[in-house]
């Protein structure tokens, strides 16, 4: 069986996906799968998939039923059929640095830090012909950055053990963006480490159509964030708090409660 296995979650990926693929085929290290889980797409990432499949017996591809509207379900599927003891996620429009995969399971391998739950890596954010290099990187007071928002930028730099996940469970499939910060919440509160290699290994592709950017006014989602994590934000992101005030006095009015996070956030 592969030591890792690599989720890639795909939705209308058809302008990506290859790339991405690609990325993974040309990786140093080459004990792997990979599982690809399309959720319904209605362009040709399917066809495209399946070239992949016909050359590379190491990938396995599964679809859901119906769309789910988010990643949470496919990356779920991925866990629950993997066989790796590790888990790496990759986004079905961002790329890998040849190393990353070797880099990163050497720092699991060698860390004496038995509660070790996540390896990251540095990012590289790619838009057209720019490129900007991000670094943000905690290892102390995690749940306290997480609560300012999702400083990790993307799973696609992720590296979990994969029994963090048999014992805290899978993606919320009720979250359709903000799952993956939910779950790295979730596996600071169960005192899980976080480590990161120093090196650019991962792109972000950022795009107009990127599901983070489409969704980043999701407010019914910064509720549920709250409810699950009231006290996390309520020690350590006092604006969460006051948003999710104004969105119980304002339940069905986004655009008031726009303007009025405008006029709180040159306050605060």
């Amino acid at each position: 069986m592969a030591k890792i296995s690599i989720i890639i979650p795909t939705y209308n990926s058809s302008k990506f996906i290859r790339n991405t693929i690609q990325s993974v085929l040309e990786q140093t290290y080459t004990d792997w799968e990979l599982l690809i889980i399309d959720d319904c797409s209605k362009d040709e990432t399917e066809e495209i998939i399946k070239e992949y499949k016909k050359k590379e017996p190491k990938i396995k591809f599964y679809k859901t039923d119906n769309n789910s509207g988010g990643p949470a379900l496919s990356k779920n599927i991925g866990i629950k059929n993997s066989n790796g003891s590790y888990i790496a996620f990759l986004d079905h429009d961002d790329e890998w640095h040849k190393e990353k995969l070797e880099k990163q399971i050497k720092l699991f391998e060698n860390s004496k830090d038995k509660n070790l739950g996540i390896v990251s890596t540095f990012l590289d954010i790619k838009e057209k012909e720019t490129i900007i290099k991000y670094s943000k990187n905690y290892r102390k007071d995690i749940l306290k950055y997480l609560a300012s928002g999702n400083f990790l930028m993307t799973s696609s730099c992720i590296m979990v053990k994969k029994d963090v996940f048999e014992k805290i469970g899978l993606f919320d499939k009720s979250l359709s963006v903000s799952d993956d910060l939910d779950m790295w919440i979730r596996i600071a509160k169960n005192n899980y480490n976080f480590d990161y290699v120093p090196e650019y290994l991962t792109t972000y592709i950022y795009h107009n159509k990127n599901a983070s950017l489409i969704n980043r006014e999701n407010y019914t989602e910064t509720k549920l964030l709250f409810k699950k994590h009231k006290e996390i934000y309520l020690k350590y992101n006092i604006k969460i708090v006051i948003l999710n005030y104004i969105l119980y006095l304002f339940p069905n009015s986004e655009k008031k409660i726009k303007k009025i996070i405008l006029k709180i956030k040159k306050c605060i």
